[in-house]
């Protein structure tokens, strides 16, 4: 269903009217564009009802008009978003929408978002409803008009304001069209002129009055419309006009003058018409100006909007009839101040900073200027831009709401400074939806008493399950960037981060995002994070303010007695969270991660006890981000660590080649997240690195995760290999194919199966050389024939080794008889060894006979 309506009302009692729906329907956007705005007004009877009905809010007004002090204005920025706009002319568009699920309200109209333009004037507003899932013909086109206006180049306001107002055409455009008021046509100045749209006279009756009247667009409309009859109503000391321009303009014939009553502020726009017994109107924002009326926002006009559509009713104010020749002499005329050169259009609070905007490069430097509030003395200079510049990045921790303006000092030393702008967090203002439509935590638990209070520890490992089970399947229905996250609606503005930190306090509460993002969660400001359980406030005597609650130990301490408790809660929770298919967030898995680190610090299992191992081998697996869904950098940058400290701890003191389980387990997790731990930035991950204060604890040192980062960075693929080497105090030597290893090492057979194994594995043939004081053993490895030759031992032997077995898994035992896979019988080294073992020394590029004489020779040198 739509409807159109003629009220003299304002928007504000559209917006009543929306909050007393029996429905109770929430309100999805508010968008309220004016030329004068007074901000301390609209919080005080708009953002909160707006606010509570879920709304995103949206404020845009001319640059030059901000009618508030800094210091009055408490919400902008945190609870929606203001920016400014400014064009050759005055933008100037009386425009309210409300968007909701199913509803488009609409009122364009004549009125300022101020107390007189929403309250006390007599203003003119035209009202199109549209419900039930359609809109109409006129809101479509408005869609299309926001679109435009955010695209224009004539025209200067924030990026992100222009795609706040794209997001919000969008929508309108996505939904069915109503076949209905088509006779009602929204009409806008950005191209063309207003007088150039209407339809040419002759008419029979043209009816007038604005609160800035010109003679230049008067006989501009009279030449139009070629009325037999003109009414032009004013008030004789409050509307703004010439008179003797007006006289000449009406030219004499035909002509009634009103003046009406100065009880209140007639500061509607009317043009009427009549053409027989049907009315015409346009009404909206347009004054009866030469800037109004008669230029386009391109032409350098002002930027303005109109409804013009068949009349009910007669909307010409009654008031006294006067001869033409009363205005005669009278001039009204207020003096125009020029707008401001020096105009900041808008600040944006994201992860990377504070994002200011310019409305035009300016010849000097431009400081800029923050305060908390806009008190006298408050005010920091944090930053400068560029001369020729338009914007700027300023890594400063600027708090959603904080004021911001700009200054220049010009060439004779006085200071301009800009209007007064608000640092806006698009997470703080985004749309919200019903709590219990976003899943979480049941309550917020907080780091140290889920493990000191076993109680709380049995509710969490119960809460966490149950959060577990069920976000997998609300992630996987949730919709695309700018549409609903958790309780919030996301959009492409908004900085990802700051958002993604917000919904984690929803999820899971401040403490475990403390826990998931370290460092990087705790550089954000606090005012940008708000949790979403409620709070009690309390009061503290005073006499008590110097004292400070003692640290806590970021260790935690649990009770020896619950050691067996927190073991089987450990593997339910990575379970829970590592479901093959159907993975937890990426917040829950590093969450989970965390809590694993300080299980393992606070000493739950026992050095005998390597259970642990398969469950964070599991879970560090899992860190690994899924495309597509886990691709914030900022998580990454944050994962990355995580993952080096989980790696490091499965990976200490064992060798990342060996073939006992728990270094098969280490390397199979080493081989999945190398390319994570190679990005790890350790610093990003200084909260895990946990000091070994209980008598089980396993930790990991700086030194150990920073030697794995290494490694993992390093592009030669036999890196492992060679740090384990070196770490022995071995030497290993590469010549020209042929490895050749010494050390003190006891039996050399397991070292040159293991380098084999580790050379093998990067798809190359693998010929090794290990040698004691006292023993070699020289190899050649090329899948799947090994052909092995020792002293003592002083044989060819060649073997047959197929997946998932390895030379290092079949040579780990000293009894070279016991050795499975043995093709055909030894032959002494004296002999020459069989062909198709020469063929496997052959395929390495080596000459069998040539390499045994190398072993024999070095030995023998070394012996000496």
């Amino acid at each position: 269903m739509t409807a159109t309506e003629w009220r003299f009302t304002s928007p504000l009692s559209l917006l009543n009217d929306w909050h007393a729906r029996a429905d109770q329907a929430p309100l999805h956007e508010l968008v309220l564009l004016g030329f004068t705005m007074d901000l301390p007004f609209l919080e005080q009877v708009a953002i909160p009802t707006a606010r509570g009905l879920g709304a995103r809010i949206i404020v845009v007004g001319d640059a030059g008009q901000g009618l508030y002090d800094p210091i009055d204005v408490r919400l902008a920025g945190s609870s929606y978003l203001h920016s400014l706009a400014t064009c050759a002319g005055a933008f100037h568009p009386k425009l309210a929408l409300l968007v909701g699920e199913n509803d488009v309200w609409m009122a364009i109209g004549s009125g300022n978002p101020t107390v007189s333009g929403w309250g006390s004037n007599d203003e003119l507003w035209t009202v199109i409803v549209s419900s039930g899932g359609l809109v109409s013909h006129t809101i479509a086109e408005a869609g299309t008009w926001l679109r435009r206006l955010a695209d224009t180049s004539r025209l200067s306001m924030t990026h992100w304001a222009a795609e706040l107002l794209r997001e919000v055409a969008a929508d309108i455009s996505a939904r069915p069209f109503a076949v209905t008021d088509l006779h009602v046509r929204l009409l806008d100045n950005l191209d063309e002129a207003f007088v150039h749209q209407l339809s040419a006279g002759p008419v029979d009756e043209l009816c007038l009055y604005a609160p800035f009247i010109s003679g230049e667009a008067i006989r501009a409309l009279i030449h139009r419309l070629e009325p037999l009859r003109t009414t032009l109503a004013v008030q004789p000391r409050w509307t703004s006009y010439d008179g003797d321009a007006l006289l000449d303009a009406l030219g004499g014939q035909g002509v009634e003058l009103r003046f009406l009553e100065e009880k209140h502020l007639r500061h509607g726009k009317l043009i009427q018409w009549r053409v027989g017994e049907q009315l015409y109107g346009l009404i909206g924002s347009p004054n009866l100006t030469r800037s109004a009326l008669c230029m386009a926002t391109a032409e350098g006009g002002n930027c303005e909007l109109a409804l013009m559509a068949p009349l009910p009713e007669n909307l010409m104010p009654n008031g006294a009839a006067k001869s033409p020749e009363a205005l005669a002499g009278h001039s009204t005329v207020r003096r125009r101040y020029p707008s401001p050169s020096l105009v900041l259009l808008g600040a944006l609070v994201h992860s990377k900073g504070l994002e200011v905007t310019l409305a035009r490069p300016q010849p000097e430097a431009t400081v800029i200027h923050s305060s908390p509030d806009g008190a006298p003395g408050s005010w920091q200079p944090i930053g400068i831009i560029p001369p020729g510049e338009i914007a700027l990045v300023l890594t400063v921790p600027e708090a959603p709401g904080s004021v911001i303006r700009a200054e220049r000092t010009l060439p004779d030393g006085r200071i301009m400074q800009s209007p007064p702008v608000f640092a806006a967090s698009p997470a703080r203002c985004a749309r919200r939806i019903a709590e219990a439509q976003g899943p979480r935590l049941r309550r917020e638990y907080t780091v140290e008493e889920i493990f000191t209070d076993p109680e709380l520890a049995r509710r969490f490992n119960a809460d966490l399950i149950r959060l577990a089970e069920i976000l997998p399947r609300a992630t996987s229905t949730r919709p695309a960037p700018g549409k609903v996250e958790g309780n919030t609606v996301r959009s492409v503005i908004e900085d990802r981060w700051t958002a993604h930190l917000e919904e984690c306090d929803r999820v899971y509460g401040s403490s475990f995002t403390g826990l998931i993002y370290g460092p990087i969660a705790a550089a954000l400001p606090a005012s940008s994070r708000l949790s979403r359980w409620s709070a009690t406030t309390s009061v503290v005597d005073e006499s008590d303010e110097e004292e400070k609650p003692p640290e806590s130990s970021p260790v935690p301490k649990i009770a020896p007695s619950q050691y067996a408790a927190y073991q089987r809660w450990a593997d339910r929770w990575v379970q829970a969270v590592t479901r093959p298919g159907e993975l937890s967030p990426l917040p829950l898995r590093m969450l989970m991660a965390g809590i694993y680190v300080k299980l393992l610090a606070a000493g739950v299992w026992d050095h005998s006890n390597d259970s642990w191992r398969q469950a964070l081998s599991r879970l560090t697996k899992a860190l690994v981000p899924t495309a597509g869904i886990d691709a914030l950098e900022e998580s990454t940058e944050r994962l990355c660590a995580v993952t080096a400290v989980c790696t490091a701890l499965l990976a200490q003191d064992l060798s990342l080649t060996g073939g006992r389980p728990d270094e098969l387990l280490a390397a199979s997790v080493w081989a999945k997240v190398k390319p994570l731990i190679a990005k790890a930035d350790l610093d990003l991950g200084e909260d895990l690195l946990l000091p070994p204060v209980q008598p089980r604890a396993r930790v990991v040192s700086r030194n150990e995760v920073q030697r794995l980062i290494n490694l993992a960075a390093d592009d030669d693929p036999l890196a492992e290999m060679k740090a384990e080497i070196d770490s022995a105090g071995w030497e290993i030597t590469d010549r020209n194919g042929l490895w050749e290893i010494t050390g003190n090492f006891t039996n050399p057979t397991p070292v040159a199966t293991r380098v084999a194994t580790t050379i093998g594995a990067t798809g190359r043939p693998a010929v090794v050389l290990a040698r004691t004081s006292t023993r070699w053993t020289l190899i050649a490895w090329r899948p799947p024939e090994l052909v092995l030759l020792s002293d003592p031992g002083r044989a060819w032997r060649t073997y047959r080794i197929t997946p998932p077995a390895s030379p290092t898994s079949r040579f780990a035992s000293a009894d070279i008889a016991s050795v499975p896979g043995r093709v055909g019988t030894a032959v002494h080294m004296s002999q020459a060894p069989p062909e198709s073992a020469r063929q496997v020394f052959a395929d390495c590029g080596f000459d069998a006979l040539q390499l045994r004489d190398y072993a024999i020779k070095k030995q023998s040198m070394q012996s000496k």
